[in-house]
């Protein structure tokens, strides 16, 4: 009889600690499941708010461009325009303004700009890491060290140095103003090291072979090495392409600066154009600019999503593992 009594109840037990570790278990799913829903809304909120942050400002841009300048001009100030109440009135006459105010003249201008920039500073970068990534030569770590300290001076900084250098050279006319344009871009520590790295990871082996089979220095760089740091090549064409496009403080001061009326690139036909002479007065058109700022950013979105694979997987792709050279 004793004997049944406690089979029953160590049965019953059983039970009561498999049915209490089943709730503990439906309880810890349950938290977990809503830590998990949590930080899953608490995710989409930051990037929505983030993806608004980047948004909004190019939709407020947009929408003011087509806001009739009439509508403007009677809004006694910026702060009165209707922005919501007048679709019946968007035009895109403010469009047709500014590409009729030298929008073309200056693309092209500022495209000639960014490709000079962008071939000579893949040179430069080119020769100066294939230099650095050598075996030593005399002076090799001194000379590092130099163009490193470089790196810590900001760009801004630079600007006087560099216009003196133009203002000595006599760059500033018409025939070498593109050169004065292109001549902060043109060298880049950075760009140097980035490629400096690049040829280091290159096993000594392929070097060797390169020079069993008898070829020259400039055929083994040019038809071997060169493949080697293609996606190296794709970073500083995308950077320097990137700088050039958006410069304004060196090519501000350089054209405001030169006798020539002929260069006018996008960043500076922005601060140009949208003014018109209303009431006597020489006034800014807020819509005309928001249309040319549109324009001037419309080039590089375009380019950004026809490429855009090729954009990220260069700057994601670009890694650099250093191999032994023994």
């Amino acid at each position: 009889m004793f004997n049944i009594k406690l089979k029953i109840i160590k049965t019953r037990t059983k039970r009561i600690i498999k049915y209490s570790k089943q709730d503990i278990k439906n309880s810890i799913n349950i938290a977990e499941s809503s830590f998990g829903l949590f930080k899953y809304i608490l995710k989409m909120f930051v990037l929505l708010f983030f993806g608004l942050l980047i948004i909004f400002p190019l939709f407020f841009m947009i929408w003011m461009s087509l806001i009739p300048e009439d509508v403007i001009a009677n809004s006694n100030g910026n702060e009165n325009i209707p922005l919501f109440n007048s679709f019946d009135k968007l035009t895109l006459d403010n469009f047709k303004y500014a590409l009729n105010s030298g929008y073309i003249k200056a693309l092209l201008l500022t495209i000639l700009m960014m490709c000079t920039s962008v071939v000579l500073r893949v040179l430069f970068s080119l020769t100066f890491g294939y230099a650095f990534s050598l075996r030593n030569w005399k002076f090799k770590k001194i000379s590092w060290l130099i163009f490193l300290a470089i790196l810590v001076l900001p760009e801004v900084a630079l600007l006087s140095g560099q216009y003196r250098v133009i203002v000595a050279l006599d760059w500033k006319n018409n025939e070498l103003l593109l050169l004065s344009l292109t001549l902060p871009f043109a060298a880049s520590v950075f760009s140097g090291y980035l490629y400096r790295i690049a040829f280091e990871s290159i096993p000594q082996s392929v070097r060797d072979t390169g020079k069993i089979d008898g070829s020259s220095e400039f055929r083994f760089f040019i038809k071997i090495l060169l493949p080697l740091v293609k996606p190296t090549t794709l970073l500083v064409m995308i950077l320097t392409a990137f700088a050039a496009w958006n410069s304004y403080a060196w090519p501000n001061l350089i054209i405001n600066n030169s006798s020539s009326d002929f260069w006018d690139l996008l960043n500076l036909w922005i601060f140009r154009t949208g003014y018109k002479i209303m009431n006597g007065e020489n006034q800014s058109i807020i819509s005309i600019k928001m249309a040319a700022s549109f324009l001037a950013i419309m080039p590089m979105m375009i380019i950004y999503i026809i490429f855009r694979k090729t954009i990220i997987r260069a700057i994601t792709n670009n890694k650099f593992k250093v191999t032994s050279k023994s």
